[in-house]
C-alpha cells in the first residue's frame, strides 16, 4: 500500500470520527432542549457547577483522544503532511486553552 493511499485512508477514518462527534454533539443538544422544554425549572448553569469536575474528566478523556490520534497520524504522515499536523494541533491547542478558561470564568455561583 503506498503513502498516498494511507494517508488517504486516514483521512477517510477522521472525517468518519469527526461525523460521529458531530452527530453525537447535535443528539445532545436536541436532548437538552427537550429536557429544558419539559422542564423549565431545571437549572442548567447549576446542573454543569455541580458536575464540574466529572466534566472536566470527560473533557481530559477527549483532549487525551484527540492527542493520540494527532500523533498516530503524524507518525504515519509524509514531511509535507507534517508541517500541516502541527498547525492543526497549535489551533487544538489555543482551542483547548479557551474552553478551559471559559469553563473556569463562567459560573458565578449565582453571587452578585
Amino acid at each position: 500500500m503506498s503513502n498516498v493511499s494511507k494517508i488517504n485512508t486516514l483521512l477517510k477514518l477522521t472525517g468518519k470520527m469527526l461525523l460521529v462527534t458531530v452527530v453525537m454533539t447535535i443528539g445532545l443538544l436536541f436532548v437538552a432542549m427537550v429536557l429544558r422544554h419539559f422542564a423549565p425549572s431545571l437549572s442548567i448553569p447549576h446542573l454543569l457547577h455541580q458536575y464540574r469536575y466529572s466534566l472536566l474528566a470527560w473533557r481530559l478523556c477527549v483532549y487525551t483522544a484527540i492527542v493520540a490520534l494527532w500523533s498516530w497520524l503524524y507518525r504515519r504522515a509524509g514531511s509535507r503532511q507534517r508541517s500541516a499536523l502541527k498547525r492543526l494541533i497549535g489551533w487544538f491547542l489555543l482551542l483547548m486553552l479557551l474552553n478551559e478558561f471559559c469553563c473556569l470564568t463562567q459560573y458565578s455561583g449565582g453571587q452578585a
